[in-house]
């Protein structure tokens, strides 16, 4: 694990993009890409239009979604699409919403995953599948994706994808999984803010079992982009 430290948000989504296009080169005629929503990765994705990359070879994806139509202002595709994917020639792979419930949209989902990652399971299996880069956020509760304190997604083993139902935000949610999130070969957390700054504390100092500790704590290659706030609380580290 590489726990970086920046001044502020904003040389936090500039290390991060350039850190983003250097994974370009690590993966193979083609890459794919695991997103996350939240202010901190949309700035990193904007920052990624100033660079010259290979994006025609580029599968993204999304690591959770809002359960709203993909034109919603709450919507992660709609984000992306803005802040970044409607000015490159990448391949975005939004999760379904029309005419479908949110268990069938996560396992339509989940099957589109399998496809776009080349695995032939059909089931069990987040083994079987290895995403090439997944960038993360954080939330004040430890949330990582839409995998909340305390849901029923936490505990999910078998299945890449789900919809769960978060009390905290009484919505429906779909999300990758603890298992599924964890076989990335690269691992990305982008968290900025005082108010992440208790959380990053417990996961990174008091190893506390928060949604974003257990998906590191059995990731392969994870680093953390801080700013100083966030990391206000740690001891680790170093500034970038």
């Amino acid at each position: 694990m590489q726990i970086r430290i920046f001044a502020d948000p904003e040389q936090v989504a500039a290390a991060a993009a350039d850190a983003i296009a250097e994974a370009f080169s690590k993966h193979g005629e083609r890459m794919n890409l695991g997103l996350a929503g939240g202010s901190t990765p949309l700035s990193s994705y904007r920052n990624l239009t100033r660079l010259s990359l290979p994006w025609e070879r580029v599968d993204a994806w999304f690591t959770d979604e809002r359960w709203v139509p993909l034109d919603h202002p709450d919507s992660n595709a709609r984000a992306a699409r803005e802040a970044l994917f409607d000015y490159v020639p990448a391949t975005l792979h939004p999760a379904p919403f029309d005419e479908w419930t949110p268990d069938e949209a996560a396992a339509d989902y989940e099957n589109t995953l399998r496809q776009v990652l080349g695995s032939g399971e059909a089931k069990g299996a987040a083994a079987a599948i290895e995403p090439n880069l997944v960038i993360l956020g954080m939330g004040e509760d430890g949330h990582t994706a839409s995998l909340y304190p305390d849901t029923s997604a936490l505990g999910e083993q078998e299945r890449l994808y789900v919809a769960a139902w978060v009390p905290q935000r009484s919505a429906w949610r779909l999300t990758a999984t603890i298992p599924f999130l964890q076989t990335a070969r690269q691992l990305f957390f982008l968290v900025t803010g005082e108010h992440k700054a208790e959380a990053v504390a417990a996961v990174l100092e008091d190893e506390e079992p928060l949604p974003a500790g257990l998906v590191a704590a059995g990731a392969n290659d994870v680093t953390w982009f801080l700013d100083e706030a966030a990391a206000a609380g740690i001891s680790g580290g170093g500034t970038a």
